[in-house]
């Protein structure tokens, strides 16, 4: 079955093999290359945005018939609501985290329906698995130990959000997802802001939203606030509307969970303290927080006598003769020990190391992923493989392995494999974590170390300052970073990275900053914008779509534009 988009329509299932609605004759294959399959929840004529499960037929081979998320946004005719419809669309372009979900640079668009009526199209990664609200009614409260884990994730989450200056405002557990690995994932962002800006939209739901966010004030604070009251729901199984409140606003709710831990009862209230000044400043204070919880919990588990210590010293001689039993080869062998480990086992770990090459290459990602950690298990100092074995766990999304291993590739790699390395670790330092302070430190370290280096080629180097240029800019360092990013077009002209980057620089600096004689920043987004057969990362290919939709708007053609120049 196929499904119309039109909201309009009278009757909107439709036959397979059909390619326009045979009621409104509306196509049925959205911007071209989306098949509608079914709502995801019931069409509401009256609900802002409709969500549906799409089957993506674009261009990508690999991924042809992919099954994905359409949420579609009708009301067209208020500018506020499509300036926040679109702030999600950049948001979820940008962050890159396996709890949130992936739109990919093309993914937001506009359809035209019968009677010349717009509405708005987002189309993101399908998360599979259950929201938490759905999960509560059929599993009942969770226990302390998963409560420990899941606010650990959520504050992680909140964490990747809260570093690039952005706020949910809307969390609760339907708006999660507890995927089958048990891990979570954060949705619906359609009430996302940058704090500071937007921020001071009165957006929430009741008994989750903090009282400064209702009323126009929104802080970061504000989502701590929500993550407590969401975990009282999950401890207890009641919404938070169902609890008393006190006169200071604080909700009394402890005596309805069972079992409760009195440590961990006092950091969910401090969460949800109703003055937002008395809450944590910071997600890593709150992960602090959760460090010391566990230790309490630990130590009062295992007093000297309980039946886990017991268990452990029971079981210590048996590690003992493993680990003689695993040392005992290399006693017995070492001349055939050391002619392994200098002739046989690099050679072998290098050819593995080639296979991860060419996979990832090929986008074979699981094999790349295999053949990596064979050439590691070789030959544990490749550091060539380490870097590699980084680049195959980037492009999967495992963050955590991508940093750890590009840690290795410059612990134990030769000059040219560290700058690399630092290149890429400093990019997610500023993308990821927005680290941009470690980042530019890493930045400053690797430049000054480059040059006392031999053959350090131009595009390494173009690299390090595009990526330092990109921490300015985060920085609202703006004559900095213009500097490093020419220096990086001047070493590199094909650094379509550098381009984008400098384009956004000069549209936040004023004319007068620059120079009277500045390029309008209109060359850099042409520049931003070409194709390229250089490997493009994510936050590249973002910054390219919105250099297109510069180039789209009406004034761009008449710009009387200079000749390009990569000089600094």
């Amino acid at each position: 079955m196929s499904y119309c988009i039109n909201p309009h329509c009278s009757h909107r299932e439709n036959p397979d093999g059909a390619t326009h609605c045979q009621s409104c004759g509306t196509s049925l294959l959205v911007d071209d290359r989306y098949q509608i399959l079914r709502p995801l929840r019931p069409p509401n004529p009256a609900a802002m945005t409709d969500v549906y499960e799409v089957k993506d037929w674009g261009t990508n081979q690999l991924n042809w018939g992919e099954i994905k998320v359409l949420k579609i946004f009708k009301f067209t005719h208020n500018p506020k609501l499509v300036r926040l419809f679109r702030r999600e669309a950049r948001v979820l372009m940008w962050l890159r985290h396996p709890g949130i979900p992936k739109v990919e640079p093309d993914g937001y668009f506009t359809v035209t329906l019968p009677r010349n009526k717009i509405v708005h199209g987002l189309v993101m990664e399908k998360i599979e698995g259950e929201n938490l609200e759905q999960w509560l009614s059929e599993n009942g409260a969770i226990s302390t130990d998963r409560a420990l884990d899941w606010l650990q994730q959520l504050t992680e989450l909140l964490h990747v959000i809260h570093q690039h200056n952005l706020g949910h405002r809307d969390l609760k557990p339907s708006n999660l997802i507890l995927r089958p690995n048990g891990e979570l994932a954060l949705v619906d962002f359609g009430t996302v802001a940058e704090f500071g800006a937007d921020s001071q939209t009165r957006v929430g739901t009741s008994g989750y939203a903090a009282p400064e966010q209702l009323e126009g004030k929104a802080t970061r604070q504000s989502d701590f606030f929500a993550l407590g009251r969401t975990f009282v729901h999950l401890l207890s199984g009641l919404s938070p509307m169902e609890f008393p409140e006190t006169d200071k606003g604080e909700l009394q709710w402890r005596d309805r969970v069972a079992d409760l831990e009195r440590p961990l009862a006092d950091a969910i209230d401090e969460l949800m303290a109703p003055d937002w000044k008395a809450r944590a400043q910071h997600t890593k204070i709150i992960l602090q927080r959760l460090e010391q919880i566990r230790a309490q919990l630990k130590s009062s588990q295992e007093r000297p006598g309980s039946g886990r210590s017991l268990l452990w010293k029971a079981a210590l001689p048996w590690v003992g003769i493993a680990g003689v039993v695993g040392v005992g080869w290399r006693v017995l062998s070492p001349a055939v020990q050391l002619y392994w480990n200098h002739a046989i086992a690099p050679n072998i770990s290098q050819q593995f190391n080639e296979l991860t090459v060419t996979n990832f290459q090929d986008k074979n990602f699981e094999k790349a992923l295999l053949f990596g950690q064979l050439a590691l298990n070789f030959d544990r100092d490749n550091s060539y493989a380490s870097y590699n074995l980084a680049m195959v766990y980037e492009e999967k999304e495992d963050y955590r392995r991508a940093t750890e291993y590009y840690e290795r590739a410059i612990a134990d790699g030769e000059p040219r494999t560290q700058l690399r390395a630092t290149n890429n670790l400093a990019r997610l330092q500023i993308w990821r974590a927005g680290d941009t302070q470690g980042a530019i430190a890493r930045l400053s370290d690797a430049l000054e170390r480059a040059r006392h280096y031999e053959k350090i080629d131009p595009q390494t180097l173009s690299d390090l300052y595009k990526n330092l240029g990109w921490a300015y800019f985060q920085e609202n360092r703006n004559r900095e970073a213009e500097r490093q990013l020419r220096e990086a077009i001047a070493l590199d002209d094909r650094n379509i990275a550098a381009y984008c980057l400098l384009a956004q620089t000069l549209e936040r600096t004023p004319d007068d900053d620059r120079g009277g004689n500045a390029p309008p920043p209109l060359l850099p987004w042409k520049q931003c914008a070409r194709d390229s057969d250089l490997v493009i990362n994510p936050e590249t290919r973002v910054w390219q779509m919105m250099a297109r939709q510069r180039l789209d708007e009406p004034h761009a053609a008449s710009r009387s534009l200079p000749t390009p120049s990569t000089s600094p």
